[in-house]
């Protein structure tokens, strides 16, 4: 790889919804397939009609997280933050680095121990926070950013 794409891949960074957001909808299909198969294996007989529940409810539940998590997208690129959301409809918003004035990186109890958080950015102008909700390893997208910020607002002071 040249030394061009590696500096232009250090210079990017693209983050989802985490995963792990969706933890008590996966838990609980586990669950309830669990209970299934304790049912089945104890030789109970099961109603086909629950069976059937159980088995679209599972399927919709995963498809409508996966669903979610792919609406919302967070790239930090060499000029700006960049946060896409929507599937169909897509609405984009770029905010300049020259633009942000603070980052605070925001992780309650249970995001703390399963490793994923917010990042709220705020931008001079006063408007309203924009947050970067749910991903994976908040603190190094904020320092990701911060450098990034930093990196270019040097840049600026050597026009």
């Amino acid at each position: 790889m040249s030394k061009k794409k590696e500096k232009d891949k250090k210079d990017f960074m693209k983050v989802r919804n985490s995963r792990k957001l969706y933890f008590p909808i996966y838990l609980m299909i586990f669950v309830l397939i669990g209970v299934i198969v304790f049912i089945k294996y104890n030789g109970l007989t099961i109603n086909k009609i629950i069976f059937i529940i159980v088995g679209l409810f599972s399927l919709a539940s995963i498809k409508s997280a996966e669903i979610h998590r792919l609406c919302n997208s967070y790239e930090v690129n060499k000029n700006s933050l960049v946060h896409s959301a929507g599937l169909f409809n897509r609405k984009t918003r770029s905010m300049d680095f020259l633009a942000i004035s603070d980052i605070e990186v925001k992780q309650n109890f249970w995001q703390r121990l399963l490793g994923y958080g917010n990042v709220s950015v705020r931008l001079y102008s006063g408007e309203s926070d924009s947050p970067v909700k749910n991903i994976n390893n908040p603190k190094k997208f904020g320092r990701f950013l911060r450098k990034m910020i930093e990196a270019r607002r040097k840049e600026g002071l050597t026009w």
